[in-house]
């Protein structure tokens, strides 16, 4: 390994995916000089390359409540209106780019029936979209730097948590554990959500990428950044037996049916709790129901669809369907069972730093867009077109922002005290293997399940602290890939101690977060956003907001409490 690679750049923009790449077009078409720094291949990682080939955007006359009514009670939606507005105007920039959409009579097909809300559909799916936009990236001078990780900001003060501002980034080659050194006038996360990575076939969290490890949101809460949205339990579903198999957008607006092990439409039985909670969170929390009771799994259900359907299907979901395929499913005979992920995920969920309508976060030259955000307190940034309009607004604030401001200055000692973090792993000759310590994490997030209780998030919280204390430091790295990977293990842990404690201050279910011990949506006492940071003395400060009135412009919320849906299920099940 050879000294420190240095790099000098107005805007560094950190994750190639949807939010990622639209940061960086919009900064350099604002004049910034650019660097997007990818842990995998820009064009190929992140979730968009795997997305479900849906982009939501709406035209004028379109009912953009049908976007935010579902999304809960702890929303601006003033502000979700109009990011819903915005995806009209990145749609059209996707289609001068060259992203392929698929047509009916000449025109945009955008879904059919009253849950669609204007669902575009992709043609070839997100890895057509994501090789045009980088295309076009690399078109207008968008620099770039594939297979490099960043671990950690660099400060002002040299210090983490900070008071000062941040002043660029250090990160480490995926092949060769070269250190590099960023020197940036601005720095803009978009690495996606909290998700446990590289899990193995059969385990329950979401693992679409696989490499998703939430090492933004982990940065941001080294450098004391202020944090929010972190109530997010399980999201969503996967199947048992494919790691990039979902597709519930298009399967949704299809038709598609989810059956249990007696034939039972899922769905139906638990509309009551949809409405309150939205698709994804109900499936998520009825799988996990029906097979707490007996009645698992619950099965993807495409039986009754016809030929031209599956053509369709074939076209905007590719990935998907050819993983089916090659898995000797026979999609228009069989049912594919699914399986419900486990809490404190946040695939395709806003959760991260609070950020203001320019996408800035509390510290200074420091943006956030997409999973790595709160979303703005919209609840958006969770799909595809939402990531877009934040990447997009992010990068065009940021580069206004540098075009006025010289680079801050880099302290040496800080970059010197976390090189040598970085690459201690693979100095570790002897002690705890990467398999070892991947395994034992996974038991953690499996023993909570998906119906969460107090003494299971303390045990959990207590898991993750010993891991952090006493384990990392002993395991070792045998290549800088394994070293990747174990960096992974560190920010998985040390977010989600973070999703706990928060979790443990917030005392009520909302959503698909089910707490047994709080059953109640409680609009009384938590119609609130909670916020947290990291102080210099290693605990974590708590606070909670107020939600304005004048927030809730298309609905109002509840008074009072009431029992979250799921758990009305529970007990009446018994």
């Amino acid at each position: 390994m050879s000294d420190m690679i240095r790099h000098h750049c107005d805007v560094l923009v950190v994750g190639g995916g949807a939010a990622g790449s639209m940061a960086a077009i919009r900064a350099r078409e604002k004049k910034a000089d650019v660097l997007l720094v990818d842990k995998s291949v820009f064009g190929r990682s992140g979730c968009a390359s795997l997305a479900s080939g849906s982009f939501h955007v709406y035209y004028p006359g379109d009912d953009v409540s049908i976007a935010i009514r579902p999304l809960g009670d702890l929303i601006d939606q003033r502000l979700s209106k109009k990011l819903v507005h915005a995806t009209l105007d990145v749609f059209h920039r996707l289609e001068e780019w060259g992203v392929p959409f698929v047509k009916e009579n000449g025109k945009i097909w955008r879904g059919h029936g009253p849950s669609s809300g204007g669902a575009a559909g992709l043609l070839g799916g997100g890895p057509a979209m994501m090789m045009a936009v980088r295309r076009h990236a690399l078109k207008i001078g968008v620099k770039v730097l594939n297979r490099t990780m960043i671990t950690d900001l660099l400060t002002s003060d040299g210090k983490l948590p900070t008071k000062g501002e941040i002043v660029g980034a250090i990160g480490v080659g995926v092949r060769d554990a070269e250190i590099h050194v960023f020197n940036a006038k601005a720095v803009i996360i978009c690495t996606g959500g909290l998700n446990f990575p590289y899990p193995k076939l059969g385990e329950p969290f979401g693992s679409m990428p696989i490499d998703l490890s939430g090492d933004g949101v982990a940065c941001e809460i080294r450098a004391g950044v202020v944090m929010g949205n972190l109530a997010i339990g399980g999201l969503t579903i996967h199947s048992r037996e494919f790691h990039a198999a979902r597709g519930l957008e298009h399967f949704s607006v299809q038709g598609a049916k989810w059956t249990n092990r007696l034939g039972e439409d899922v769905l139906e039985k638990y509309k009551e709790a949809e409405k309150v909670s939205g698709r994804r969170r109900t499936l998520n929390a009825a799988m996990a129901v029906e097979t707490r009771e007996g009645r698992g799994p619950v099965s993807l259900d495409l039986r009754h669809f016809t030929p031209d359907q599956f053509r369709f299907l074939r076209d905007v979901i590719p990935i998907i369907m050819s993983n089916y395929e090659s898995g000797g499913y026979d999609l228009s005979h069989e049912v594919v069972p699914y399986m419900s992920e486990v809490p404190l995920q946040g695939f395709n969920f806003p959760a991260g730093a609070v950020i203001d309508e320019k996408c800035k976060t509390s510290i200074n030259r420091l943006y956030a867009a997409g999973n790595s955000s709160d979303g703005m307190r919209t609840g958006m940034s969770r799909s595809l077109p939402d990531c877009c309009v934040l990447g997009y607004w992010a990068g065009a604030h940021a580069a206004k922002f540098t075009s006025k401001v010289k680079s801050g200055k880099i302290i040496e000692r800080q970059v010197n005290e976390l090189k040598e973090r970085i690459v201690s792993p693979l100095e570790q000759k002897k002690g705890l293997s990467y398999d070892v310590a991947h395994e034992g994490l996974a038991r953690i997030f499996i023993e909570i399940g998906s119906v969460l209780n107090v003494k299971k998030l303390q045990k959990a919280l207590k898991g993750f602290q010993s891991f952090l204390s006493d384990d990392y430091d002993r395991i070792g790295a045998k290549d800088p890939h394994n070293l990747v990977k174990v960096l992974a293990l560190r920010n998985v842990a040390e977010a989600e101690s973070l999703v706990l404690r928060y979790l443990l201050h917030r005392k009520e279910s909302r959503g698909s977060v089910v707490n047994e011990d709080y059953p109640e949506i409680d609009n009384i006492n938590w119609l609130k956003w909670t916020r947290a940071r990291l102080l210099d003395n290693g605990e974590f400060e708590f606070w909670d907001e107020s939600i304005p009135e004048k927030a809730h412009i298309f609905r109002k919320p509840s008074k009072g409490k009431r029992k979250h849906p799921i758990l009305e299920v529970l007990l009446r099940n018994g």
